[in-house]
């Protein structure tokens, strides 16, 4: 079985100047102009800290430097001029021409931060997903459900089952296909993760596993619920007015493993900010907050020596 993990940081003005029309396409809320070079700090934690607990598997990073020629490798495929869709796109492309068996994709704002054990043992499902934050979202097209939760002491729990399309395995290619073509036909704000939600929780064409969900019953973390919160800027609202509330502020090391302050051993740390759109003010400020204020010190030294993240966190 062939595993490739694939990550693309590509500025949309350089992506869309490769792509076609598509029929029954209309882009909504293009973005253009934000230079993805600025990411290169980011990139290097994230591509480190894959490979230094993933070493068996091989990578594809593209960026803008090397797109064009990844392109001409694959063919000059026709792509469809989506902002939004880029990332899939890409990820399809190489996943054809690589003719891979399962197909990691990584938003390059992670930090891989253990192996991924349930991702890698799992060949029978389709699409090995992650939670996004407890929260709905919907469209006229999908729905994100509740995982209801019912204990011994008759407590019960609604989570929810909000899908983040940040750390994504995909087992069957026809899923990631299909999943651009909603893209195309029922386009949304959500971008690439409404066309993920969709796919799931309305088509349920595609077997899928939640590798953190239900996640109160959960042991393991992949994606944002490891932040604590429910929305994006509040971590960085935590840090600057009652850092020492913020559920960050409470990871800790345990046998050489990173848990969350409800103890969950988290396998990725997504920042999932938006960043990539953020003007440049807001970028470095933030940036700043990331580097020096949101963590503790035992989870810094694991960034650092476990993750070789030593030159972002210095």
């Amino acid at each position: 079985m062939k595993t490739l993990a694939v990550f693309s940081n590509v500025t949309t003005n350089k992506f869309l100047h490769h792509t076609q029309m598509v029929d029954k396409y209309t882009e909504l809320n293009q973005m253009h102009g934000m230079d993805q070079s600025r990411y290169k700090e980011y990139v290097d934690c994230c591509l480190i800290s894959f490979k230094k607990w993933h070493p068996d598997i091989d990578m594809v990073y593209i960026n803008d430097d090397n797109l064009e020629d990844y392109l001409k490798l694959f063919g000059n495929p026709k792509l469809i001029n989506s902002s939004v869709a880029q990332k899939f796109v890409i990820a399809h492309e190489v996943a054809k021409y690589y003719k891979v068996d399962k197909l990691i994709v990584l938003d390059i704002d992670t930090i891989t931060c253990a192996r991924f054990d349930e991702m890698l043992e799992d060949n029978e499902h389709d699409i090995l997903a992650s939670l996004n934050y407890n929260i709905q979202d919907s469209t006229e097209y999908f729905e994100t459900p509740y995982y209801t939760l019912e204990f011994e002491d008759g407590t019960i729990i609604k989570d929810s089952a909000n899908l983040n399309s940040g750390v994504i395995c995909f087992n069957n290619l026809k899923a990631l296909e299909r999943c651009v073509e909603l893209m195309i036909i029922h386009p949304s704000v959500f971008g690439e993760q409404g066309a993920f939600n969709e796919l799931i929780w309305t088509e349920g064409t595609y077997s899928t596993r939640v590798l953190d969900g239900p996640y109160p019953t959960s042991e393991v973390v992949y994606n944002v619920r490891a932040k604590g919160v429910d929305y994006t800027n509040h971590i960085f609202d935590f840090a600057l007015n009652i850092p020492l509330q913020a559920p960050i502020n409470h990871y800790y090391v345990k046998d050489d493993k990173l848990f969350t302050h409800d103890n969950k051993h988290i396998k990725v740390w997504h920042i999932a900010e938006g960043l990539h759109g953020r003007p440049q003010e807001d970028f470095d400020k933030l940036t700043h907050l990331y580097k020096t204020k949101l963590f503790n010190t035992d989870t810094i030294k694991f960034f650092k020596e476990q993750c070789g993240c030593s030159e972002f966190f210095n």
